[in-house]
This record gives structure tokens, C-alpha cells and sequence, in this order.
């Protein structure tokens, strides 16, 4: 008998196990969007021709089945470009990652004393004293920058971010914006800018940031399985521990699927709520919260702003985060090489005005904040523009959030057919690469699984096995 597979979420974890799955036919897999979108934040719209991207979407990877997958999603799709990004600080372009002798010239003698004395006086102590892992991001900044930039350059980015004070935030917040886990510091920085660092090497679908994941849906259903987007996932059954059965709807009418095994990329609340867990295990889950996001894309009658993919902005009275040049990860984004499309990110809660403005109302402020930072000089120049957004884009990561993550895990852990994966599903801002690997993995567990109920022996299994 087939077994039924569903997965909550068309994200790239999501479509990612569910392609895994279809390659080996031991499944009938059901996929439920709640969205009328695929990818999550690899997602591209398009905007009179131009191809805008609601994040990022370009992969780096060193894991071989995560590229090997990328490869066959795209087998010739991408581009293959080195990332060129600089932070927008008091009207000045600096390097990032951050460099010694770029941040000295541009800070000025002042500025750049009280950074010198702090990051010589951070490491100083550092050396006298066995320290402990950093917990918080303001704890990992200070460590590796010192106390002076860490406060001109990183902690009111990572708060405009995030919307919690950084002594709030995990470590990995901080880690993940400047992508590098280990050894990010002004020193490192500078001895990169001058040896070059391959690991900044990123693939890109000249198509946008969806083509693999539109690649991936066709692939689905065409081994004869089904993508049900705007699907409305109403409840989730489930006795003795084993998920029985899922009820949703796709928009038109009810159905009820029989579950074997359910994989779900859902912002854990989201899940814990479907479950009807007891208020214990609810509370804990409704501690776990998300950012959203929002962009405004804007098309500029001009052929080149700015050399740079991104520009991370850190200034008082604008409150984009970052813009993208989307041009500069391909020509094919753009309907007209001799016009620019940039996209302004702005990060929210459900509470916040921006999240409540109007689209006009948006485009009008990307418009008077492009201005104020001075990289578009004629409002004429500004064209047409567009919005996308999308609510629990990016789970936050506090200090606190272990002990709820961990009550709500371990309410999980009680269900032998269900895995959680994805940014949401284990509540970890991640990468793309970690995204599409969670997704093969809990492929994997399934066919495991599968595999050993049929007798099939390990090295059999081993040579078809995904990973």
C-alpha cells in the first residue's frame, strides 16, 4: 500500500523534501501552501517585466547533496557572482564585512580612536580570562569589534531588525548577519578584503530567486502528486501519539487527508495550534515570535546606481533596513537595461504602522527615504513601484527563547510521524543552504524508515538514499 506524505509549506525545506520523496515512489505526497505562494522568501514577482525578489535567494553551500540538488533544479539557471555589499552610514559608504583601513578613513580621527582603544581593550581582556560562549548578540559583537563600532555600525541595524534590544537577542542573530560563525573581527575582515574569501561566492537563478522552486513544483506534479496552494489547514488529528489524519481546505471545498508521516515548515504556534496542545505547551509556543517583512521596489530611469547587491542602511530618520539592487545579480531581472529596479526591506510586527499602510503610502516613503540617503537625486527619475510582503518571515531569536523552544519541541519529539523543519519548524533563522538540508533530511528519516519496514537492507538503502 502507498504511504501518504503531507507537507505543510511550499518553502524551499518544505519543496525540498517533498521532491526527495518523489524520486524514490514510496509515497503519495500532498503539499498544503497556506499561501497563494511558492518558496517562502525565495519568491519572485513580477513587476512590468522586472523580476523582483522578496529575499534572498542566491545559495552557498559545502554540503554535496544540498548543491547536487541546486544543480538539478537548475541545471543551466544560475550565475555564479562574489557578493558586494556596504553599510550607508552617515552619508558615507563602509566596506562590509567591515575593514580596518576603509572604517579609519571614513570614521575620522575621533571616531576611529575610540574604536581602536575599545577593540584592543576588548581583546586585551579577553586573552587575561577563559571566557564562555557568547549568549547574547550584544556579548558576540562587543568580542569581536568592540564596544565602539558594535554601537555605530551593528546593534542599532540588528534592532531595527529584529525590534528587540540586542542584550535580548541571541548570538546567533548576530552571527547570521555577518555570516561568519567563528572568526568575524575588523582584523579578519581586512585580511579577507586583501586574500579574497571564496566562501562569499554565491549561486544566483538568473530567473530569480523561485525558478528552482518553480522547477521543483513541476517535477512534483508531474510524478503525479499534488500542490495545493491558498490551502487553509483547518485542524490536525491525532491519537496515541501518531498523527491520523490532516482536514484543510484549498479554496474551494473540504477534504481530509490520512497522514503516514507529516512534515511541516508552519511557524511552530501555527502548529501547536492545529495540534490542540494542552495551554502549557500553547503558552510556551506563543512566546516563539516572528518578524515581518515588507518591500518596496522601486524602477529608477537610470542605467547604474551602485556597483553593490546590497546596501545595508543605518540611518536615524530612514527606516529601510537594506536595499537590493536586483540588477546586479542578473540582467535578466530587468525589462530594461537602461532603468534600475532596487527593492527597500523593511522589517515589522504585526503592530507597527508600517505593517497597516496603505501601498501607496509605502511607496511614497521608499520614494522620500531613497532621497534622504542621497543614492537617487531626482524624484522624476522614480518610475513605478510595487510592494510585497509577507507576515512570520523571520522567527526571532532571544536569549529566553531556549526554554519555550525546547517545551515545545519536546511536545513535538512525542509524535513519531511528524518532523518539523525550516526557518519556522525549528524556530532558527538559517540560511538558504540549512533550509534545503532540513528539507533532505527529514526525507531521509521517512525513507529510513520505509525502507527498514520493508527488510531492505542498509547498503541497498545507502545507494539510493538522498543524502
Amino acid at each position: 500500500m502507498t504511504l501518504q506524505t503531507v507537507v505543510l509549506g511550499a518553502d524551499p525545506a518544505g519543496l525540498t523534501a517533498a521532491y526527495e520523496l518523489t524520486r524514490f515512489g514510496t509515497s503519495a505526497i500532498t503539499v498544503l501552501e497556506p499561501s497563494g505562494h511558492i518558496g517562502g522568501l525565495a519568491r519572485t514577482e513580477n513587476h512590468h517585466g522586472y523580476r523582483i525578489d522578496l529575499g534572498g535567494g542566491a545559495l552557498s553551500t559545502r554540503t554535496k547533496s544540498v548543491r547536487k540538488l541546486w544543480e538539478s533544479l537548475l541545471p543551466e539557471e544560475s550565475v555564479k557572482l562574489k557578493v558586494r555589499s556596504r553599510i550607508h552610514y552617515r552619508h558615507r559608504l563602509f566596506e562590509h564585512p567591515l575593514t580596518l583601513t576603509n572604517s579609519l578613513k571614513h570614521l575620522g580621527p575621533i571616531d576611529a580612536g575610540r574604536a581602536g582603544i575599545s577593540y584592543v581593550s576588548n581583546w586585551l581582556s579577553t586573552q587575561q580570562q577563559q571566557t564562555t560562549e557568547a549568549r547574547s548578540a550584544d556579548e558576540w559583537l562587543t568580542r569581536r569589534f568592540g564596544s565602539h563600532i558594535s554601537s555605530l555600525f551593528f546593534k542599532p541595524y540588528l534592532e531595527q531588525v529584529w525590534g528587540r534590544p540586542c542584550h535580548q537577542l541571541a548570538a546567533s542573530c548576530a552571527q547570521q548577519a555577518l555570516r561568519d560563525r567563528k572568526s568575524n573581527s575588523l582584523l579578519h575582515a581586512t585580511i579577507e578584503a586583501l586574500v579574497g574569501n571564496q566562501d562569499n561566492v554565491l549561486h544566483y537563478p538568473k530567473k530569480g530567486a523561485s525558478s528552482p522552486w518553480k522547477n521543483c513544483i513541476d517535477k512534483i506534479e508531474q510524478s503525479g502528486h499534488r500542490i495545493a496552494l491558498n490551502a487553509q489547514i483547518i485542524h490536525i488529528e491525532h491519537a496515541d501519539h501518531k498523527i491520523q489524519t490532516v482536514i484543510a481546505t484549498d479554496g474551494h471545498q473540504l477534504f481530509t487527508r490520512s497522514v503516514d508521516y507529516l512534515i511541516s515548515s508552519l511557524p511552530l504556534p501555527k502548529l501547536i495550534k492545529l495540534l490542540n496542545a494542552p495551554p502549557t505547551i500553547s503558552k510556551a509556543a506563543n512566546q516563539l515570535k516572528h518578524r515581518h517583512i515588507i518591500q518596496v521596489s522601486l524602477v529608477i530611469k537610470a542605467a547604474n546606481l551602485f556597483p553593490e547587491h546590497w546596501i545595508y542602511v543605518h540611518h536615524p530618520h530612514v527606516k529601510a533596513s537594506r536595499i537590493q539592487n536586483f540588477k546586479n545579480w542578473s540582467m535578466d531581472t530587468v525589462a530594461e537595461t537602461d532603468k534600475t529596479c532596487l527593492g527597500m526591506t523593511y522589517f515589522c510586527d504585526e503592530t507597527d504602522t508600517l505593517w497597516q499602510q496603505s501601498e501607496a503610502e509605502l511607496i511614497t516613503q521608499a520614494k522620500q527615504e531613497l532621497m534622504e540617503l542621497g543614492l537617487v537625486l531626482d524624484s522624476a527619475k522614480i518610475e513605478t513601484g510595487t510592494v510585497l510582503s509577507q507576515p512570520n518571515a523571520y522567527p526571532i531569536q532571544t536569549i529566553q527563547n531556549d526554554q519555550n523552544r525546547a517545551v515545545v519541541q519536546s511536545y513535538l519529539d512525542q509524535f513519531e510521524n511528524l518532523q518539523t523543519i525550516g526557518r519556522n519548524g525549528l524556530h532558527h533563522y538559517a540560511g538558504l543552504d540549512s533550509c534545503i538540508l532540513s528539507g533532505q533530511q527529514s526525507a531521509e528519516a521517512i525513507l529510513r524508515n520505509t525502507y527498514d519496514k520493508r527488510a531492505t537492507t542498509q547498503k541497498e538503502f545507502q545507494s539510493r538514499a538522498p543524502l
